[in-house]
């Protein structure tokens, strides 16, 4: 009986242990932004041939945009419309 609960519980402590390792291993050496970094050309050349739809507008539209002027709300005259 004490035989079958520790091979039970060895697999995962095992397993828990051997990805503790790896993942530790990948922290220490900072592995995930080295492969990032080997990735990052083939990303980059594949979302530049993306074509895209985005215009930029005007730029005194944009700075009046950014700056507040317009689309701005009215004051809520109430006070009670943001109770829930």
């Amino acid at each position: 009986m004490k035989n079958i609960i520790l091979r039970v519980l060895a697999k995962p402590l095992l397993a828990g242990l051997c990805f503790f390792v790896i993942t530790f291993t990948i922290y220490f050496f900072n592995l995930d932004m080295k492969a990032t970094s080997k990735i990052e050309p083939f990303l980059l050349r594949h979302y530049d041939r993306i074509p895209r739809q985005q215009y930029l507008l005007a730029a005194g539209r944009a700075a009046s945009i950014v700056n507040g002027i317009q689309n701005q709300r009215p004051a809520c005259k109430s006070r009670t419309a943001f109770v829930y």
